[in-house]
């Protein structure tokens, strides 16, 4: 390798991608991530409703991994939506009457995680659910399902 190539190189390594040509920008980036990073679009997106003292999901468990919640209030109070369980504490800000919003998850455990709202008593109220993670051989030994339940498909 030349005295030029090395520096060309060394130059492209050492400078942030946001000041590299278009086409190498990508690259330049994607090759400093490590290789375990989180994956920018998610496996599984979640709907969920928060109506006034419940919680409906489309999905009721996931494989670790990035999952999405897109989150809607329904009804006639403010929510949050939080996730907690296995290294995991997470939560929408305050979300009002109609709004929306997504929460980005990523899931680095199997196990049982708690969704709710933690606005005043609304947890005690019905605002609390479980959500399971699943390791893959779960779900390939047919014992468990992500996929919707009957009443929600209907």
């Amino acid at each position: 390798m030349s005295l030029r190539h090395a520096c060309v190189l060394a130059a492209v390594i050492l400078a942030p991608a946001a000041s590299l040509p278009a086409p190498f920008a990508a690259q330049a980036q994607e090759a400093l991530l490590p290789v375990d990073s989180v994956p920018a679009e998610p496996s599984l997106i979640v709907a969920v409703e928060l109506i006034d003292y419940e919680i409906a999901l489309t999905h009721h468990g996931a494989l670790p991994g990035l999952t999405r919640f897109a989150v809607a209030t329904i009804g006639n109070t403010r929510h949050t939506f939080r996730v907690e369980g296995p290294g995991t504490d997470i939560k929408t800000r305050m979300l009002f009457i109609a709004e929306s919003s997504e929460l980005d998850v990523f899931f680095s455990e199997p196990g049982v995680y708690t969704l709710y709202c933690d606005v005043g008593f609304h947890a005690g109220a019905g605002m609390i659910t479980p959500f399971t993670v699943f390791q893959a051989s779960e779900l390939i030994d047919g014992a468990a399902s992500v996929e919707p339940s009957e009443a929600q498909v209907e």
